[in-house]
């Protein structure tokens, strides 16, 4: 009886444990799985797929690069590539690979529906509409969780994206009238919770907040999953002990490392797309968006200090060689983003629970600190879907502001202890006063003023992340003191957040 290849048993497990979100698991068995098989392309396309989950789309996008120069025309590849640049919210670029993805599926629905997407999100919902008629005139092959949601749900975004609104409420209201939440198979709940989201998100559009706020609960509730605040907690207020007055200027520092990266210091829904997108627009920034790469720093903590100790108290640990180390695994894992800029922007938003880790391995950086009115963030994140980014804490409003009080004192923490440039930002302050705050940025960065900042909405690639309206038009403040709206509805959060308020 033959052995079942080891590795594809060890892909299966991760796969698993992706399923589970047991991502910090996923992140100890993949990075020794990469690092031991560089060569094959299915750990590659897995790697990729736990990327594009954290919201790392540009290293993700250079993988597949890698492997369509052996497999230029594979379409596995192809259509990842489709959805690393949707997540770099290039979308012309989206709606290219979607069409060859397409051209090598011609009778698969998932392929024309990835291509209806892409013409969506490029401004071409004519286009768009168009070809959804003919998919759904056609008798294709397709899964369930195409035919029953994916396609109604697209046909509500062209809505959308028209300011149709009442169209788009009344399209989904008969998606739910069609299939009940009590009728649900597990393959479909993930699109049904998008489409809940959507509703919510025209429901505000046109004033019913209650409405908004109702089916913002039965997404919630569907989702089902519970978070437990306490760890993250303790290893927050852990982080604090470690970094004390006293201790932070003893912990060791690299001291051959010259990579200056900006990092980009903030809560979901607080702004960092927007003002990484500003900044993306300086001959000097390259915007990186999301990048994972502290996951890699955190793991290798243990194998460069063979230390017996968790993170984050193993820090004590790090000697300068180890420090040098550090930072040139963020070189690695960065390298070939940035094209000549002096800075590299990152805002992932594990950065909580790494900047001083980042301090010792890279002294050279920046922080831009970013901070939102408390209410309107956590409305914010409530009300639109974080929950496929896993972000598994908004479920609760009580969770939920209890994280957002954690990730503020680490925060303010941070800005006191660690010996780099910090530089405070109120989202508030930057959409009221767009050209100050971006030459107070600026100067901040010691680069020069630059028109294109400010016209950041005409920049060539088109958001697609939850920021999408923001970002892909002028500066607006209606966002701003948008929780008066919810009121009502906010009494835990309220009480949690009343010493920020």
């Amino acid at each position: 009886m033959e052995h079942s290849d080891p590795v594809d048993q060890e892909i299966q497990r991760i796969r698993k444990l992706i399923g589970l979100q047991l991502r910090s698991t996923v992140e100890e068995r993949l990075i020794p799985l990469v690092e031991q098989h560089p060569d094959r392309q299915d750990v590659a396309m897995l790697e990729v797929e736990c990327l594009l989950d954290w919201s790392d789309y540009r290293r993700a996008r250079a993988i597949v690069e890698k492997w369509l120069e052996i497999k230029p025309d594979n379409p596995d590849l192809i259509q990842q590539m489709a959805k690393c640049c949707a997540g770099m919210a290039e979308a012309d670029q989206m709606l290219k690979w979607a069409e060859r993805n397409a051209e090598l599926r011609p009778n698969l629905m998932q392929s024309h529906v990835i291509q209806i997407d892409a013409l969506e999100r490029a401004g071409r919902p004519d286009e768009a509409e168009e070809m959804l008629d003919r998919l759904e005139a056609s008798r294709m092959r397709g899964s369930e969780v195409h035919k029953r949601v994916r396609i109604p749900y697209l046909r509500s975004r062209i809505r959308l994206h028209r300011k149709d609104y009442e169209g788009a409420i009344e399209c989904l209201r008969q998606l739910f009238q069609d299939v009940p939440i009590d009728s649900l198979t597990s393959n479909l709940d993930d699109q049904y919770i998008e489409c809940l989201f959507l509703m919510a998100k025209c429901c505000d559009r046109i004033g019913d907040y209650d409405g908004a706020w109702e089916v913002s609960e039965q997404a919630h509730a569907l989702d089902g999953r519970h978070y437990g605040p306490e760890s993250y907690e303790k290893t927050l207020t852990e982080l604090s002990r470690v970094f004390t007055p006293e201790m932070a200027g003893k912990l060791a520092r690299a001291d051959e490392i010259d990579l200056e990266p900006l990092i980009i210091l903030g809560n979901p829904r607080s702004g960092t797309t927007l003002l990484d997108t500003i900044l993306g627009m300086h001959d000097d920034v390259a915007q990186g968006g999301e990048l994972s790469a502290g996951v890699f720093l955190q793991q290798a903590l243990p194998r460069l200090t063979d230390s017996y100790l968790p993170y984050p108290m193993n820090l004590v640990d790090v000697t300068v060689k180890d420090a040098n180390a550090l930072g040139a695994v963020y070189d690695k894992c960065t390298r070939g983003i940035a094209d000549g800029q002096r800075y590299l922007s990152n805002k992932a938003l594990s950065m909580h629970s790494q900047l001083g880790l980042f301090a010792m391995a890279m002294p050279r950086m920046r922080v831009i600190d970013l901070h939102r009115h408390p209410l309107d963030n956590c409305v914010s994140c409530y009300t639109m879907n974080l929950l496929t980014s896993g972000h598994t804490y908004t479920n609760s409003l009580e969770t939920l502001g209890r994280i957002w009080v954690a990730r503020r004192t680490i925060q303010e923490h941070w800005v006191k202890v660690l010996d780099v440039p910090f530089l405070t930002v109120h989202y508030e302050d930057m959409v009221s006063d767009q050209e100050n705050q971006t030459r107070r940025i600026l100067d901040f960065l010691d680069v020069p003023f630059d028109d294109a900042c400010l016209n950041f909405h005409e920049a060539d690639r088109t958001a697609t992340t939850l920021s999408y309206d923001q970002v892909s038009q002028k500066m607006y403040t209606t966002s701003k003191g948008r929780w008066r709206n919810y009121e009502k509805h906010l009494g835990p959060l309220i009480d949690i957040l009343q010493p920020y308020l």
